[in-house]
């Protein structure tokens, strides 16, 4: 089926669910069928990727909630529905409307007989096909950048994507309410490794740990630190357990950002666009239109991530996609770039020094100063290599094993180990107890394996998180 075919096929199988549920979160019924439109509209020009990665029904509630969110900030919303005079829609509105938005909309999602009840009041229309096949996606200038990609005659035969910056969608990244967003209990604790990082649900931070629950991905920013949570919540965090939504990303992408944290990148689950965060200014600094992307690093005034053509670099904020080569990146950090190479080698390259090192594995990250390396293998072992040469010590001792790793500022290395015999994992991501029921986490200094122990923690469940 043609992805327009099918793309008609789902809105009319799914319109009657979409329309109710918008009427359940507040929007008035004289408005949810042109605000559905407008979601759906959303989703229609990258609906064949949608389909390939199998979460339509992730991805167009979603887009119709952010489509929601955008209505409200035009300047002619009121905010004042009219009343409905069926008594199941009437005692659901009393209910939902003493929640906070996140809490509304997952109790609507979750659905109770009460809100089934409302919800079958809600009058529903036939879908208007024509119109969502007309619809532009709305957009109000000046909130920052959006990058749309294309296919240039010039650049085709590279296959490479060429871009038109316009304004970026306002509210496209589920513009943030901070009252929406408790602060979380905090206690004040010395981070006992250089880097932030996550386990047992508690995020350690330079002077705090903060109760942040389960965490995805997480990169340090200025005072704290972003992170992304199950639910594709982009939320930065302090010391003081203050939080703020920075939008909602698409969880398997994770986050990427920029040597010093001024930036954050994420994958948006809406739309599928590469959302670049200025954390100091708290704003969108550039928005990357496409499908199947995935943000890699932000280095040198330069995003780079991955397309199904290979690796693309833009120039912030506003510059053309360049396409660098067929194989994909695994991280860029001061002009130092590390690829995944073919025969299962990752390859080690700097206009700086050597031209390049070679070693097998299927994943790695760059130290930002971009002298080294920490690749880890199909056995799930760590390799450190030096863009100079060689691979410098670790502090690792034989008979170990590091079940997570992270390479921090001034060749350091932090590192979680457990015995080897003891620290198979069951699981991808999950270790055994050891014998004395915990792992001992250590910053290393590259080259001389001069190690600090920072401390001990239980063995069970998730590894630990290192931040970036």
């Amino acid at each position: 089926m043609r992805p327009e075919d099918d793309f008609t096929a789902y809105v009319a199988a799914r319109w009657p669910a979409l329309v109710r549920e918008l009427a359940l979160l507040g929007c008035p019924d004289e408005l949810v069928e042109d605000v559905v439109v407008d979601g759906l509209a959303r989703c229609r020009r990258s609906w064949a990727a949608t389909v390939r990665r199998g979460d339509a029904d992730v991805v167009v509630p979603e887009a119709v909630l952010t489509a929601w969110t955008e209505r409200r900030r035009t300047s002619w919303w009121v905010g004042v529905a009219a009343p409905s005079e069926d008594p199941d829609r009437v005692a659901a509105a009393v209910l939902l409307d003493r929640l906070s938005e996140a809490e509304r909309v997952a109790a609507v999602r979750a659905g109770s007989d009460l809100l089934d009840r409302a919800a079958a009041a809600v009058p529903v229309l036939a879908p208007p096909l024509d119109e969502v096949r007309r619809r532009r996606v709305p957009h109000r200038p000046g909130r920052g950048r959006r990058v749309a990609l294309g296919v240039g005659a010039a650049l085709a035969a590279a296959a490479v994507a060429t871009a038109a910056v316009v304004p970026a969608l306002s509210g496209a990244d589920e513009r943030r309410d901070p009252s929406a967003l408790a602060p979380l209990p905090v206690r004040a604790a010395d981070n006992p490794v250089a880097v932030a990082w996550v386990a047992g649900g508690e995020l350690h931070l330079r002077r705090a740990v903060v109760d942040t629950g389960p965490v995805v991905d997480l990169v340090e920013v200025p005072g704290g630190a972003a992170y992304l949570d199950a639910g594709g919540r982009v939320v930065r965090v302090d010391e003081r357990g203050r939080r703020e939504l920075l939008g909602r990303a698409d969880p398997d992408a994770g986050l990427t950002g920029s040597a010093g944290g001024g930036l954050v990148v994420w994958r948006e689950r809406a739309s599928g666009d590469l959302v670049v965060h200025d954390v100091r200014r708290d704003d969108e600094a550039a928005r990357v239109a496409g499908t199947s992307l995935r943000p890699v690093a932000v280095d040198d005034d330069r995003l780079y991530y991955n397309s199904t053509d290979g690796s693309v670099a833009v120039l912030l904020p506003d510059g053309d996609p360049r396409r660098l080569r067929a194989l994909p990146l695994l991280d860029v950090r001061a002009g130092t770039m590390l690829l995944r190479g073919d025969r299962g080698r990752v390859l080690l390259r700097s206009q700086r020094e050597r031209p390049g090192t070679f070693e097998v594995g299927q994943d790695g990250e760059l130290s930002d100063d971009g002298r080294f390396a920490l690749v880890t293998t199909a056995r799930g072992d760590r390799v450190a290599l030096d863009i100079l040469g060689g691979r410098p010590a670790t502090g690792v001792a034989p008979g170990e094993r590091v079940v997570a790793a992270r390479l921090a500022d001034e060749g350091t290395i932090v590192v979680a180990v457990v015995p080897a015999d003891r620290a198979e994992p069951a699981d991808p991501g999950i270790g055994r107890r050891s014998e004395a029921g915990s792992w001992e986490l250590r910053t290393c200094v590259l080259g001389t394996g001069d190690c600090s122990t920072g401390t001990r923690i239980p063995a069970a469940g998730p590894v630990p998180l290192f931040a970036r």
